[in-house]
């Protein structure tokens, strides 16, 4: 997965601004896309995670810490799924 996750880092990283974001997975980066909006990338061992938080309503979206939201999905995803 590694592999996997460095390839579409690198992918969004030619077309937009990539962040590392510590403590999620092995590795994981935010970027946002401008159609899409924030997104969040991770691996942790062979699960590559990919969510994007994509606003219906930018006046709410613009009030939350979309980044924040982001990466507790993924702790959360990567806890339960190492409790299976």
């Amino acid at each position: 997965m590694k592999g996997f996750y460095e390839g579409m880092r690198g992918a969004h990283q030619r077309s937009t601004g990539v962040t590392d974001v510590p403590g999620v997975g092995q590795q994981a980066a935010a970027y946002t896309d401008p159609t899409t909006g924030p997104h969040l990338m991770a691996y942790d061992g062979n699960l590559y995670l990919s969510i994007a938080l994509i606003p219906v309503n930018s006046a709410v979206t613009e009030q939350v810490d979309t980044q924040q939201l982001l990466i507790a999905c993924a702790r959360g995803v990567f806890n339960e799924l190492r409790q299976q």
